[in-house]
C-alpha cells in the first residue's frame, strides 16, 4: 500500500515530523539523503517522537531522550515493544 504523505523537500535533515499515515503515526527523518519512516511513538513511555532531534543519523526522543537509529533500533527499546520502523518510497515532488 502506498501513500503520499509530504514532498521531501518538507523534510528537515535535524527534525523528525510526524504524519497519519493509514491511522497510524509515524515521523520522517532525512539522513543524510535516506529518509527513514519509524513509529511515531518512543517505545518507552508511548510518548510522540515528533520534534525529536535528528543528530548524525541517530532520533533522539525528545521527552526521555531514547536514541533510535535509522533502522528503529532504541537504546532502550522495552521488551516486547514493536518494531518502529516501516517502509518509505518516495513518488517525485
Amino acid at each position: 500500500m502506498e501513500f503520499l504523505v509530504s514532498p521531501r523537500s518538507a523534510l528537515s535533515t535535524t527534525e523528525a515530523r510526524a504524519f497519519i499515515v493509514g491511522g497510524r503515526e509515524i515521523v520522517l527523518c532525512d539522513v543524510d539523503g535516506e529518509v527513514y519512516a519509524l513509529d511515531g511513538i518512543c517505545t518507552q513511555e508511548d510518548l510522540p517522537l515528533d520534534g525529536g532531534e535528528n543528530d548524525d543519523g541517530v532520533l533522539e526522543c525528545p521527552w526521555l531522550g531514547a536514541d533510535y537509529d535509522g533502522a528503529g533500533n532504541s537504546d532502550s527499546d522495552r521488551e516486547g515493544a514493536p518494531s518502529p520502523r516501516t517502509g518509505v518510497d518516495f513518488a517525485p515532488s
